[in-house]
Protein backbone atom coordinates (compact mmCIF):
# COMPACT_ATOMS: atom_id res chain seq x y z
CA UNK A 1 0.00 0.00 0.00
CA UNK A 2 2.33 2.41 0.58
CA UNK A 3 4.01 1.53 -2.67
CA UNK A 4 0.92 2.59 -4.34
CA UNK A 5 0.49 6.12 -2.07
CA UNK A 6 4.46 6.65 -3.33
CA UNK A 7 4.04 6.08 -6.60
CA UNK A 8 0.35 8.30 -6.94
CA UNK A 9 1.96 11.13 -5.16
CA UNK A 10 5.22 10.77 -7.82
CA UNK A 11 2.84 10.95 -10.48
CA UNK A 12 0.67 13.74 -9.33
CA UNK A 13 3.82 15.66 -8.26
CA UNK A 14 4.96 15.23 -12.21
CA UNK A 15 1.41 15.99 -13.67
CA UNK A 16 1.41 19.47 -11.43
CA UNK A 17 5.28 20.43 -12.68
CA UNK A 18 4.96 19.74 -16.31
CA UNK A 19 5.02 22.45 -18.15
CA UNK A 20 1.81 23.77 -19.93
CA UNK A 21 1.32 23.63 -23.80
CA UNK A 22 2.64 26.29 -25.95
CA UNK A 23 5.87 26.77 -23.65
CA UNK A 24 9.36 26.91 -25.62
CA UNK A 25 10.97 24.05 -24.08
CA UNK A 26 14.72 25.72 -24.50
CA UNK A 27 13.90 28.21 -22.08
CA UNK A 28 13.18 25.23 -19.22
CA UNK A 29 16.29 24.73 -17.02
CA UNK A 30 17.75 21.73 -17.22
CA UNK A 31 16.18 18.22 -16.19
CA UNK A 32 12.73 19.61 -15.93
CA UNK A 33 10.04 17.28 -16.08
CA UNK A 34 8.12 17.34 -19.66
CA UNK A 35 6.38 13.70 -19.50
CA UNK A 36 6.37 10.32 -17.37
CA UNK A 37 4.34 6.99 -17.50
CA UNK A 38 4.64 3.59 -15.87
CA UNK A 39 3.44 0.45 -16.08
CA UNK A 40 3.06 -2.25 -13.17
CA UNK A 41 5.61 -5.31 -13.81
CA UNK A 42 2.84 -8.50 -13.56
CA UNK A 43 5.37 -11.07 -13.43
CA UNK A 44 6.74 -9.41 -10.70
CA UNK A 45 3.67 -9.71 -7.87
CA UNK A 46 6.40 -10.05 -4.96
CA UNK A 47 8.61 -6.78 -5.07
CA UNK A 48 5.88 -4.46 -6.74
CA UNK A 49 8.08 -3.88 -9.60
CA UNK A 50 7.20 -0.82 -11.88
CA UNK A 51 8.93 -0.02 -15.31
CA UNK A 52 8.33 3.66 -16.10
CA UNK A 53 9.73 6.37 -18.32
CA UNK A 54 10.70 10.19 -17.73
CA UNK A 55 11.51 12.52 -20.67
CA UNK A 56 13.43 15.94 -19.43
CA UNK A 57 14.89 18.64 -20.99
CA UNK A 58 18.67 18.91 -20.96
CA UNK A 59 21.33 21.63 -20.88
CA UNK A 60 20.85 21.46 -24.95
CA UNK A 61 17.21 21.01 -25.39
CA UNK A 62 17.91 24.37 -27.38
CA UNK A 63 19.51 22.09 -30.12
CA UNK A 64 16.54 19.54 -29.87
CA UNK A 65 18.31 17.23 -27.48
CA UNK A 66 15.99 15.71 -24.46
CA UNK A 67 16.75 13.20 -21.66
CA UNK A 68 15.42 9.97 -21.08
CA UNK A 69 15.43 8.24 -17.83
CA UNK A 70 13.93 4.59 -17.68
CA UNK A 71 13.79 1.89 -14.66
CA UNK A 72 12.75 -1.35 -13.95
CA UNK A 73 12.44 -1.83 -10.21
CA UNK A 74 16.36 -1.27 -9.60
CA UNK A 75 17.82 -1.73 -12.89
CA UNK A 76 18.00 2.06 -14.60
CA UNK A 77 18.89 3.72 -17.77
CA UNK A 78 19.17 7.04 -19.24
CA UNK A 79 20.33 8.52 -22.65
CA UNK A 80 19.79 11.35 -24.94
CA UNK A 81 17.56 11.85 -28.21
CA UNK A 82 17.75 14.43 -30.66
CA UNK A 83 14.63 15.45 -32.17
CA UNK A 84 15.19 15.69 -36.39
CA UNK A 85 17.16 18.38 -38.35
CA UNK A 86 14.86 21.58 -38.27
CA UNK A 87 12.62 19.66 -35.86
CA UNK A 88 14.26 21.32 -32.89
CA UNK A 89 11.08 23.63 -31.85
CA UNK A 90 8.83 20.63 -32.20
CA UNK A 91 7.29 19.29 -28.35
CA UNK A 92 8.43 15.53 -27.81
CA UNK A 93 5.72 13.80 -26.28
CA UNK A 94 5.51 10.08 -24.81
CA UNK A 95 2.62 7.66 -25.28
CA UNK A 96 2.17 3.97 -24.18
CA UNK A 97 2.64 1.70 -26.79
CA UNK A 98 -0.16 -1.58 -26.71
CA UNK A 99 2.81 -3.80 -26.41
CA UNK A 100 3.68 -5.07 -22.99
CA UNK A 101 6.30 -2.15 -21.75
CA UNK A 102 7.01 -0.41 -23.90
CA UNK A 103 6.67 3.52 -24.79
CA UNK A 104 7.25 5.32 -27.57
CA UNK A 105 8.97 9.15 -27.56
CA UNK A 106 7.57 11.27 -30.45
CA UNK A 107 6.58 15.02 -31.02
CA UNK A 108 3.98 17.01 -32.25
CA UNK A 109 4.87 19.70 -34.80
CA UNK A 110 3.54 22.86 -34.68
CA UNK A 111 -0.06 23.97 -34.51
CA UNK A 112 -0.39 19.92 -35.76
CA UNK A 113 -2.11 17.32 -33.23
CA UNK A 114 -0.42 14.82 -34.66
CA UNK A 115 1.75 12.35 -33.16
CA UNK A 116 5.03 11.23 -35.28
CA UNK A 117 6.78 8.52 -33.42
CA UNK A 118 10.24 8.77 -33.82
CA UNK A 119 12.30 7.13 -30.38
CA UNK A 120 11.14 3.52 -28.69
CA UNK A 121 11.65 3.12 -25.16
CA UNK A 122 11.13 -0.88 -24.10
CA UNK A 123 11.83 -3.54 -21.71
CA UNK A 124 11.63 -7.30 -21.53
CA UNK A 125 12.52 -9.01 -17.87
CA UNK A 126 14.64 -6.30 -17.08
CA UNK A 127 16.28 -5.19 -19.59
CA UNK A 128 15.85 -1.36 -20.88
CA UNK A 129 16.19 -0.80 -24.56
CA UNK A 130 16.00 2.34 -26.43
CA UNK A 131 16.08 3.29 -29.89
CA UNK A 132 15.27 5.30 -32.91
CA UNK A 133 12.36 3.92 -35.08
CA UNK A 134 12.00 6.44 -37.92
CA UNK A 135 14.04 8.91 -39.01
CA UNK A 136 12.73 12.14 -40.24
CA UNK A 137 14.44 15.98 -41.76
CA UNK A 138 13.12 19.16 -42.00
CA UNK A 139 14.94 21.05 -43.41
Amino acid sequence: MKYRLLIAACAFVAACNTPKQGTDFATLPANTLLAADSVKVEEDSLNNTYFSVKLQTSDKTAKGIYNVMATWGGNIADSKFTLPKGGEKFKPALHRETAPYSFMIGFHMEDDTTFYPYYQVKAEQGTIKMNYVKSYTFE
